[in-house]
């Protein structure tokens, strides 16, 4: 977990060891990025308050919803009050998990 400034403020961030999954807190949502699996037909997206859980799923998204980067917005108003956890499953057309991504936890927003 790292702060830093950007375009005049500062901004909270996190990126898991492999560098495969990012996040970045904006204050209103969490920006979320990960690496494409070429063999995915959908994505998972996961959250919680703890790197232990427990894990609530919050979004499901298909491979051409998946945007550049596998970037996903997540509205929230708790970006502002608590530090948010994050993990991404990569699925099959078969249904079975071809990629984890996470997880990672992003610091609360501090303006």
């Amino acid at each position: 977990q790292v702060s830093q400034t950007q375009k005049g403020r500062k901004t909270q961030w996190a990126s898991n060891a492999q560098g495969t999954l990012y996040g970045e807190n904006m204050g209103d949502f969490i920006l979320l990025q990960w690496d494409i699996n070429d063999g995915a037909t959908e994505y998972f997206l996961y959250r919680s308050t703890s790197l232990n859980g427990p894990w609530e799923q919050t979004g499901r998204f298909s491979q051409g919803a998946a945007t550049t980067g596998g970037a996903k917005v997540h509205e929230t108003p708790d970006a502002r009050l608590m530090d948010l956890c994050f993990k991404v499953e990569a699925i099959d057309a078969k249904g079975l998990v071809v990629e984890f991504y996470g997880p990672i936890c992003v610091p609360k927003f501090t303006p």
